[in-house]
């Protein structure tokens, strides 16, 4: 009898770790669905985040652990699994406004962020750790998806503050654990018009890096400054300099800063590029311009014990690509989403992808039907496309 008890609940287990559920998350009051909210398991600060669609998918193995969801503009919540089995949708309520500052004008934000600089190590985790990431990369060509990628990676970051005398391969490591999907169109011509460079990608990941950009700003107009229980949210425009001319306008520029500890827990820029053309050659010999409109970036933190940790990256840029007197918008949309963060080394060089080379490069085309992050219509539509 002992026997088969054992055996009994041996096979339990191993059903309970095969456990998932999906659920749609959306506004209480709109019923839209809110995308890169994070939910994750408190004891095990692991998790997932939702898609544009508002989904979300959580493995689990006990039905009764706590899942907390966190989302700047909403207020955190937390749910116990079980009680949300037959539910599909959860709804979150936003964060109330409670005072709209006045003296508006009076806020130093270059000061501001030298102070949060003094104590960034207090504030954010300062040691070598891996992420175990979701990323996440498309590519659009006159608004219809040509290049769609999706992969479990882990991603080794020395100390969360990007050393800008050093190259970037050498503080930051990728090593390839899983293709969920990667997929071009038949034009490869199409499939590769647009890509980041991960030098700058990779910048994108780290604070440290927009502090860095604010501080080139020239002429900063506090627009205004909202403060609820939880964070004060400082709305801004400013010109950003580079050798002595605008190379960019940052507006509409938002960061939240968390009122217990002053952190940064997100921001959210918006770049509209000066005149910035360059005339370049193809691998075939044909020449071709490009030209980068405007850049929407938002980074995501989620405070993990007494330290703050990276939580999402949406990078999306927008430009004109020109061959032959032909102009095409091109969109490229990457994103890094973070399921867990733990004490790490350095990933052995065997193991690692060439970070020289633009991310796509790295990967095999394939399709999986169960991708960690769940797919949005649009790129379902796409996938199945043949």
């Amino acid at each position: 009898m002992k026997f088969y008890l054992s055996l009994f609940f041996t096979v339990l287990s191993l059903i309970v770790n095969a456990q998932v559920k999906e659920f749609i998350i959306v506004d209480s009051l709109s019923n839209k669905p809110i995308n890169a909210v994070s939910a994750y398991f408190t004891a095990k600060n692991e998790g997932t985040v939702s898609n544009e669609d508002g989904k979300v998918k959580i493995y689990f193995s006990n039905p009764n652990d706590k899942l907390r969801l966190s989302h700047v503009a909403y207020n955190p919540t937390e749910i116990v699994l079980k009680d949300y089995f037959k539910l599909d949708t959860i709804r979150l309520s936003r964060s109330s406004i409670l005072l709209m500052e006045v003296a508006v004008y009076d806020f130093d934000l270059k000061k501001k962020l030298a102070e949060l600089l003094k104590k960034y190590e207090q504030l954010y985790l300062n040691q070598p750790v891996i992420y175990d990431c979701t990323y996440k990369e498309s590519v659009k060509v006159n608004d219809s998806l040509a290049r769609l990628s999706q992969v479990q990676l882990k991603w080794y970051d020395k100390n969360y503050r990007l050393d800008f005398r050093k190259p970037f391969d050498k503080q930051n490591q990728i090593s390839l654990i899983n293709i969920d999907y990667s997929k071009l169109i038949e034009n490869a011509a199409e499939a590769h018009k647009g890509y980041v460079e991960n030098e700058y990608l990779f910048k994108l990941l780290h604070l440290n890096f927009y502090t860095l950009v604010v501080n080139r700003g020239t002429d900063i107009t506090i627009q205004s400054i909202n403060k609820t229980a939880n964070y004060t949210k400082v709305t801004f425009t400013t010109p950003i300099m580079e050798d002595g001319e605008i190379v960019m306008y940052l507006n509409d520029g938002i960061i939240y800063f968390d009122n217990a500890t002053g952190a940064i827990s997100e921001l959210d820029f918006t770049y509209d590029y000066n005149n910035h053309k360059e005339n370049l050659t193809s691998k075939a010999g044909t020449p071709y311009i490009t030209e980068t409109k405007k850049h929407h970036v938002n980074l995501s933190f989620k405070k993990v014990e007494d330290k703050w940790v990276i939580n999402t990256l949406k990078s999306a840029l927008d430009g004109e690509f020109t061959s032959n007197n032909k102009k095409e918008d091109i969109k490229i949309t990457q994103e890094f989403l973070i399921t867990k963060t733990q004490k790490g080394v350095e990933i052995p060089k065997k193991e690692q992808i060439d970070l020289k080379k633009p991310f796509y490069e790295n990967l095999a085309q394939t399709t999986n039907l169960d991708p960690k992050i769940p797919l949005t219509k649009e790129e379902e539509a796409f996938m199945k496309k043949k």
